[in-house]
């Protein structure tokens, strides 16, 4: 309403930027963000299926971006870590993990 009254006045002085804002609902059905692919579904292991923006790099035809992955976890990549970068075995860690350590 305040737009329409503004718009309306005889004596607008200066320059106002005016517009509509638009809910997320809004946005995702505007075809051109679909034609540009500015958001994408991932399939994420921990939260399943999301809508996300897609990579700011999509369109790099030799080295396209991509979403590797979306936040994860604290401790997500703990065991990964503890095996290749601290020479932790299976059973080392395992035996860690009982004993309450890890």
């Amino acid at each position: 309403q305040m737009l329409n009254e503004y718009n309306q006045r005889p004596d607008k002085k200066g320059t106002v930027v005016t517009g509509r804002l638009e809910t997320p609902k809004d946005v995702l059905q505007r075809e051109h963000w679909k034609e540009r692919m500015t958001f994408v579904e991932v399939d994420d292991p921990y939260y399943g299926k999301l809508l996300v923006q897609n990579s700011s790099f999509k369109a790099m035809t030799l080295t396209p971006g991509r979403i590797k992955w979306l936040c994860r976890p604290v401790g997500a990549d703990n065991e990964f870590i503890y095996q290749k970068y601290l020479g932790l075995g299976k059973t080392t860690l395992a035996s860690l993990k009982q004993k309450g350590v890890v």
